[in-house]
């Protein structure tokens, strides 16, 4: 599902909408803009809102005519209401409105008043009015009652203001941990200015050993690599004026929770009150690319030290002369040293001859003095060779060519090892992708032959093959969570069990949430085995459990689960203890035939070297695991 409607789905949607909270506003104005017509015997009165240069009329009481209408918004926009009440008792007698109205806005509206209204800064925001199609006096009593009611409007004014700026305010906060949450990169919230970490999604635990609690309040460039020039990048887009101005993207090599480095391409976006970053690993990507990088370094080292052939062209007339290396770089004799230029031409690679002209000619014509050509030239011999031309003309004074001299250097092996490693790169690159392939269609088949066991369970009437088809299709889910976790994994021997452990025991509790309220605990450290190690573990911590949740709480009710994982000098201790019956009189931990469950912990414990132990509690059992990790190399796993 994609990200946006994840997040549409996860928003609470009982704010109310804006036209349903002013309808909600008018009502409430009503009764106030009739108390206010009442008190000043007047026929009309309404409220109206300065929105930028416009007046627009929220509330009215008594409108009937558009004229009304029209006459109060030009007498509003030219009166000034900030010293309080205005009135003009008789509008013909007001030359300015006059002036502004017409004869039928003046036979409908010949008297009028309004009373500011106000934010919580002072700033007037609109006024309350009332208005008359004949002239008037207001008395004192009525001018200090319309300035209560104007009081009691702009009380209720504020207070829908504020109820609407704290439901934006909190939909805004929802779509943003909506958008983390879901987010399928590692993505920040940023406060803008300082760019402190607000949020974070839930993914850094695990990719870089943080918690998101540890991070909030950080700056995001404490956990970036301090090299300069990025950070101080960063932190001038943090800067107010950049906020609004588009995105940027760069490398960032941000620094987990062990202090290890790790590229990340990170996209740095900004709305009007935060900074979005998305950082996506690029690690294995820089470390192949900086491989490449180190390796031209070397070859050019290697190409430095090399004998350059030096030669010397006259351009005018086309006359070449090459240096004593003539003869050791490309094999000529000595009596080819003086040639012309068509010579040289004639044993450049046809391939390659268009391409050197052109850009001989380029260089020549232009004002560049210099210029680096690689093509394949020739031999005395026969064959060809990869050669770099470093070529610099030198020019008479009004800028036209005289001679073009350059030095010619045999790098027909590093063009070689340039395009093994392209070939290299490239083979990566499909091993990757087809390993990718390797585990998707693993998972897929896995997935098929858990349905077609479920489809069994379905049509099975005997409940103890339906039973054994159940446990089946937990030891095949548990499989799969394997390759789930190979998926997700950078190699083979370093597969957090830990991980795995919690997914495989929060999938079995959860089949039997209808008829037991389980309470579940972990406190495991982050320990990597390799495949040898892991899948038998892990269906090891299958048994147990499933055990556990058929047994010792087969009557329902509530219970409590305790698991604990600890890693001491290469050895491993899983413990799993709960508050259940505890271990029936005749409890045979060999299973000798009685329950394949009981046989298999067995012998993948065997297969682990390792060794386990069912100890009777006052209240409940607990089971212990220990083995060493294994030095092994190889992936291969064999279920004896």
């Amino acid at each position: 599902m994609p990200i946006l409607m994840i997040i549409e789905n996860e928003i609470n949607t009982d704010f109310p909408s804006h036209d349903k909270g002013l309808n909600g506003l008018k009502g409430r104005l009503m009764p106030i803009l009739k108390m206010a017509s009442d008190i000043c015997e007047t026929t009309t009165s309404l409220i109206y809102m300065h929105e930028d240069s416009d007046i627009r009329i929220l509330a009215s009481n008594g409108i009937n005519k558009e004229p009304v209408v029209t006459a109060v918004k030009k007498i509003s926009g030219m009166l000034d209401l900030d010293e309080g009440l205005s009135i003009i008792q008789n509008v013909r007698d007001h030359k300015r409105v006059t002036t502004l109205l017409s004869d039928l806005e003046i036979d409908n509206v010949q008297f009028y008043a309004g009373v500011p209204i106000r934010n919580e800064s002072g700033t007037k925001i609109g006024a309350l009015c009332i208005c008359d199609s004949n002239p008037r006096n207001l008395l004192d009593v009525q001018k200090n009652n319309l300035g209560v009611m104007a009081g009691a409007a702009e009380a209720h004014i504020m207070l829908f203001k504020e109820k609407e700026l704290s439901n934006k305010n909190s939909r805004e906060l929802k779509i943003k941990s909506a958008f983390l949450n879901n987010s399928t990169e590692l993505t920040f919230l940023l406060e803008p200015n300082f760019g402190n970490i607000r949020d974070v999604s839930y993914d850094v635990e695990k990719v870089l050993g943080y918690s998101p609690d540890v991070l909030r309040g950080k700056s995001f460039t404490e956990i970036a690599e301090l090299n300069g020039v990025v950070v101080d990048t960063i932190e001038q887009w943090f800067l107010t004026g950049n906020l609004q101005k588009g995105h940027y993207s760069t490398s960032v090599r941000l620094i987990d929770h062990q202090n290890r480095k790790r590229w990340f391409q990170c996209e740095f976006s900004a709305d009007k009150n935060h900074w979005y970053v998305t950082a996506r690993d690029i690690n294995k990507k820089k470390v192949a690319q900086q491989g490449v990088r180190d390796l031209k370094v070397k070859l050019k080292k290697v190409v430095s030290v090399a004998k350059d052939l030096i030669y010397k062209l006259d351009w005018a007339s086309g006359n070449l002369s090459w240096g004593d290396e003539l003869t050791d770089v490309l094999g000529y004799p000595h009596t080819e040293k003086f040639v012309d230029y068509d010579w040289w031409i004639d044993k450049i690679h046809p391939e390659d001859l268009e391409r050197v002209i052109r850009d001989v000619a380029q260089t020549v014509e232009g004002e560049s003095q210099k210029a680096k050509l690689v093509y394949r030239i020739r031999t005395f011999d026969g064959p060809y060779k990869y050669v770099m031309n470093r070529i610099y003309v030198d020019r008479h004074e009004d800028g036209t060519p005289k001679n073009i001299i350059g030095a010619i250097v045999d790098v027909t092996e590093v063009v070689k090892l340039e395009e093994q490693s392209r070939r290299n790169e490239k083979s990566l690159e499909e091993k990757e992708t087809l390993l990718a392939e390797v585990h998707h269609r693993v998972k897929n088949n896995l997935a098929m032959v858990s349905g077609m066991l479920q489809l069994q369970i379905y049509t099975e009437t005997d409940e103890r093959v339906q039973q054994k088809l159940i446990a089946s299709t937990e030891r095949i889910q548990t499989m799969a969570t394997i390759h789930e976790l190979l998926y997700n994994s950078s190699s083979f021997e370093n597969l957090r069990i830990d991980e795995n452990i919690e997914k495989i025991i929060s999938s079995l509790v959860s089949t039997y949430e209808e008829s037991l309220d389980m309470h579940v605990s972990f406190d495991m450290e982050p320990v990597k085995l390799n495949i040898n190690e892991a899948l038998p573990c892990s269906l090891i911590v299958n048994e147990v459990i499933t055990n556990v949740l058929k047994y010792a709480f087969s009557d329902g009710g509530t219970g409590l689960l305790d698991i604990s994982l600890i890693e001491e000098d290469e050895t491993v201790t899983l413990k799993i203890r709960d508050d259940g019956k505890g271990l029936p009189d005749d409890f045979d931990p060999e299973g000798n035939g009685s329950s394949l469950g009981m046989e298999l912990i067995q012998t993948l414990t065997k297969q682990l070297k390792g060794e386990n132990l069912y100890t009777s509690l006052d209240r409940g059992v607990e089971f212990m695991l220990a083995f060493d990790k294994s030095n092994e190399k190889d992936v291969g796993f064999i279920l004896e």
